[in-house]
């Protein structure tokens, strides 16, 4: 079996755009994307180590009709060749628009898709996202370890206490987060 790393895409791979709705938005076209600092490093170490890269990301904004299809194809197919991401899977409902999925995050579906399509071992895989939602996901799948990506703010702390839901650690960014993923499979 074949083991993971998984990340959230929009606040972990590249940058998040602005808010309509009240929803933060992910980039609606390939001029809009900017990839963070230190995320081709960081993947290189996860896939150095072995480890599948695969991205899984709530794209609500197909529902809301803020993003064609096509460009979410175009996006994530020039990530996938530009940074060797494995796999791409997004949820693109949004309960307003099309009711209850069981593939939007926190739901563990992405993650278990991924799992049947590349014969992932999930316990022996990890999760990294920006927010609380990408942590519950992957505690609702049962990885290893979750890695919340930034820095220790007092508003986050407060808000995972309030949820309940806690990331194993929280890293500045993915060069930090694959380190750490290193010390912990060399232990």
């Amino acid at each position: 079996m074949n083991r993971a790393v998984f990340l959230d895409r929009d606040g972990v791979i590249n940058e998040i755009l602005y808010e309509v709705d009240g929803n933060i938005m992910a980039p609606a076209t390939l001029e809009q994307l900017k990839i963070l600092p230190n995320v081709r490093e960081g993947i290189k170490k996860f896939k150095d180590m072995g480890f599948k890269v695969i991205s899984i990301s709530n794209q609500p904004g197909v529902a809301f009709g803020y993003l064609r299809i096509e460009k979410l194809k175009e996006i994530n197919d020039y990530l996938k060749k530009e940074l060797g991401i494995d796999a791409m899977y997004e949820c693109i409902h949004h309960p307003k628009y099309d009711g209850e999925c069981n593939c939007r995050k926190p739901k563990p579906g992405l993650i278990l898709q991924a799992q049947r399509d590349l014969d992932i071992d999930i316990e022996e895989s990890y999760m990294i996202g920006d927010n609380l939602s990408d942590i519950q996901t992957g505690i609702n799948a049962g990885v290893k370890k979750t890695f919340r990506i930034g820095i220790l703010r007092e508003d986050i702390m407060e808000l995972q206490h309030k949820k309940q839901i806690y990331p194993d650690y929280t890293l500045p960014d993915l060069v930090q987060i694959a380190d750490k993923i290193k010390e912990i499979e060399n232990k």
